[in-house]
């Protein structure tokens, strides 16, 4: 019987694609990835081709965990109906499949025990056994397979109906669907505020989401998958980045509120560990997706962040394109920035003809930098115009109006003034205006 298992777990392994390597040396152990399919993100753990005796084999403990039972000396195990964990079991199986798999393990050990021409024939022979195997699990797994989750057995064909298309798709993926299907609660569960993401987010590409988040508040390309990262970390008010609308973001400002004046909130006080893994404590969220929340945070000039080496605040904003993603989640710690310096600013709006109101009152800061810029290049246009005029002179009946030294000074003062305005541009966003004058 054991023998059996040993070929039919052969077979197994080839339908569901596993690595020929496994995680735990001895042991059919795989490092595993299902979707939670309502957030639509990636979540770790493991598959056994086994039985729960053998979870204690594999650290760190991950989300869940996936056994494909022996069929023939399954070992003796009681189900403790633990929402993490899914069986699945080769329920209906016929003739064909039996004569099948007798055939291929007689093949293999005849393979093992023969040498030189004969030993070639044998694995010639396995491996077509073992073709017959993979094409019947292909081709039944369906209505063979039954999945048991907490207690409750059902055909794979009734876990996946109405949920998961069947037709055409591999075993591995009819699987997965399955695992999914009955996971989800349990995922729910484990992170309730977890983000909803309207593309697939898994362990292979959400670095590279987050980094793409990153390049978006960076003003540089904003990707379809980076949109969809600020968009689930609900930083976004339609094209507009907004993060204080956002659970994440306030989560953040809530912590260094309670802070005193000049205090940090440190990394430890956000991330904590769950068995060897990182965490976002309190959503139980990749530190990647914080590293975005700040990242945001620097933007609206609400915080400063440290990482190794530098202070990022608003002005560095610019450089979010080239950071990586690594050292913003790691890091050190994240304080407030000092205030508006609100007396240069409302003489700065009063000497351009802007009302005051437009900065005093943090709602109207915005509109009070679109303003102002709209000020600012409208009068450069104007200054450039007239030093031009000054170049070329100015004459009344032929005669120049200016003495030279008069032009000299004119020509002065108007370079030093559209140089003020020049170095008024990068203040464009109210987080930047925490660095003026």
């Amino acid at each position: 019987g054991h023998m059996l298992d040993r070929y039919y777990f052969d077979a197994l392994t080839r339908v569901m694609e596993c690595a020929d390597q496994t995680y735990v040396t001895g042991y059919r152990v795989w490092e595993h990835e299902v979707e939670w399919r309502e957030r639509k993100a990636g979540r770790s753990g493991y598959l056994f081709f086994g039985a729960p005796n053998e979870r204690s084999t594999v650290t760190p403990q991950r989300d869940f965990y996936l056994f494909a039972l022996q069929l023939f000396e399954p070992p003796y195990f009681k189900d403790e109906k633990r929402s993490d964990e899914v069986f699945f079991k080769l329920k209906q199986r016929d003739e064909a499949f039996d004569i099948a798999l007798r055939l291929y393990a007689g093949a293999r050990e005849q393979a093992t025990n023969a040498s030189g021409a004969n030993k070639k024939i044998y694995e010639e022979k396995a491996a077509d056994h073992l073709r017959t195997l993979t094409t019947w699990l292909r081709e039944n797994i369906v209505t063979s397979l039954e999945v048991t989750y907490q207690g409750r057995s059902k055909p794979l064909a009734e876990v996946l109906h109405g949920k998961a298309t069947v037709a055409a798709n591999s075993v591995r993926d009819l699987v997965n669907s399955a695992a999914s299907i009955c996971l989800g609660p349990h995922f729910e569960n484990q992170s309730p505020d977890y983000p909803v993401f309207s593309v697939l987010v898994t362990k292979e590409n959400r670095p590279l989401a987050a980094q793409d988040g990153l390049r978006w508040l960076a003003g540089g390309v904003k990707s379809k998958q980076g949109t969809a990262v600020l968009d689930a970390l609900e930083l976004l008010d339609g094209e507009q980045l907004k993060p204080r609308k956002s659970r994440y973001a306030k989560h953040v400002l809530e912590v260094l509120s309670q802070k005193g004046n000049g205090q940090v909130a440190n990394r430890s006080e956000f991330i904590g560990d769950d068995a060897g893994v990182e965490y976002w404590t309190r959503f139980r969220l990749e530190p990647e997706f914080l590293a975005v929340v700040l990242g945001s945070l620097v933007h609206s000039g609400d915080i400063i962040v440290s990482i190794t080496g530098r202070k990022l605040d608003a002005s560095a904003v610019d450089q979010f394109a080239k950071l990586s993603i690594a050292d913003l989640a790691g890091f050190k710690h994240i304080e407030r920035p000092r205030d508006l310096p609100l007396g240069p600013l409302q003489d700065l709006f009063e000497l351009l003809g802007l009302p005051k109101g437009l900065i005093v009152n943090p709602a109207n800061r915005d509109e009070g930098i679109q303003r102002l810029q709209t000020e600012v290049a409208k009068r450069a246009e104007r200054i450039a115009i007239a030093i031009q005029s000054l170049q070329s002179g100015i004459a009344f009946w032929g005669k120049p109006l200016l003495s030279d030294p008069e032009r000299e000074s004119w020509r002065k003062q108007l370079t030093e003034l559209k140089a003020f305005l020049e170095g008024l541009a990068p203040f464009n966003t109210v987080g930047k205006l925490k660095n003026f004058p």
